[in-house]
C-alpha cells in the first residue's frame, strides 16, 4: 500500500509491514497497530499509527501508481503529486 503520513507533507511511503500490540487491564483492553513504512524518495524508515496515515493506493495498484508518476525508490525529485481525494 502507498500512503502519506501526517507531518511529512506530500512525501509518499510504502507500507512494508505492520505489528500489533494487545493491552489488557482489568477494566479495559485495546489493540494497537503500528505500520512500518519506507519513504519512496529515499527509503527512510518510519513507524506510524493508523490515525497518522492517508491511503493513496492499495497494494494492488501501488506499484502502478509509482511507475505512472515516475517515482522510483532512489529518485531525486523534490515534489510529489498532491494527495488524491
Amino acid at each position: 500500500m502507498l500512503s502519506q503520513v501526517k507531518g511529512y507533507g506530500s512525501d509518499l511511503f510504502k507500507i512494508v509491514g505492520f505489528r500489533t500490540g494487545i493491552c489488557r487491564y482489568k477494566e479495559d483492553s485495546w489493540e494497537d497497530i503500528i505500520y512500518e513504512l519506507s519513504r519512496i524518495k529515499d527509503g527512510e524508515w518510519l513507524e506510524a499509527g493508523e490515525e497518522e496515515l492517508t491511503l493513496i493506493a492499495d497494494a494492488e495498484s501501488a506499484d502502478v501508481f509509482i511507475k505512472k508518476f515516475g517515482l522510483l525508490w532512489n529518485t531525486d525529485k523534490k515534489s510529489l503529486p498532491a494527495p488524491l481525494g
